[in-house]
């Protein structure tokens, strides 16, 4: 966040609170995970300071999008979680369509080398 405008550090630091508080996890959390006080991190959710190592461990540990980081934006309505789920069931019903047919392939391509 070294280097980026105030504007902008503060549009991510909102948007990274938004999605920890609907997520339930806690500054004291994060900065037991990072090895630092929860004043320093504290700051980071008010100043949008955050560390490389912090961008990181929010990423992968505590799972904040990298569009937070990217954009300074998060959208978590239960309309986009809702469509997320069926967007991945349809894919799940479509995998076993695909494994169908390649199954089918497999059978009609034995029965012609008969």
């Amino acid at each position: 966040m070294i280097g980026k405008p105030p504007e902008f550090r503060k549009k991510v630091a909102q948007a990274a609170s938004a999605y920890c508080k609907s997520h339930g996890i806690t500054h004291k959390e994060i900065a037991e995970k990072v090895g630092l006080s929860k004043s320093q991190v504290d700051n980071w959710f008010s100043q949008g300071t955050f560390t490389y190592k912090g961008i990181e461990i929010l990423k992968t540990d505590f799972g904040l999008p990298a569009e937070i980081f990217e954009n300074g934006e998060y959208t978590d309505s239960l309309y986009a979680s809702a469509a997320a789920r069926n967007f991945v069931d349809l894919l799940a019903r479509l995998e076993l369509r695909v494994e169908k047919i390649e199954k089918d392939i497999e059978k009609l391509s034995k029965l012609i080398k008969s």
